[in-house]
């Protein structure tokens, strides 16, 4: 199955995995991983983004909030548009002198 985010018109499809999305963006690769919290009944979006920095594998993790999903595609979602604005957060603070 097939899935795009229609807010983010440069990346590239996503991949439905039977455990998360997967997704390249601006070189890195983006694996979501959503948990549920058993104390809200919502999912927690989760993100790994991982990326090859001179020959070394970087990774950061990261998470949304904990009552907001009570849907796993939607936090699924979330994570993917998170861990963009990571990147390019990021990406923004290695052009700045």
């Amino acid at each position: 199955m097939i899935a795009s985010l229609s807010q983010s018109p440069k990346s590239i499809y996503c991949r439905l995995r039977s455990d998360g999305l997967e997704e390249i963006y601006k070189s890195r690769r983006i694996q979501t991983f959503p948990q549920l919290d058993h104390d809200t009944d919502c999912w927690i979006p989760q993100a790994d983004v991982s990326w090859d920095e001179q020959g070394k594998e970087r990774r950061h993790l990261l998470a949304g909030p904990s009552d907001r999903f009570k849907v796993i595609d939607q936090a699924e979602i979330y994570a993917v548009e998170m861990a963009m604005a990571w990147i390019d957060a990021e990406l923004m603070d290695d052009l700045t002198p």
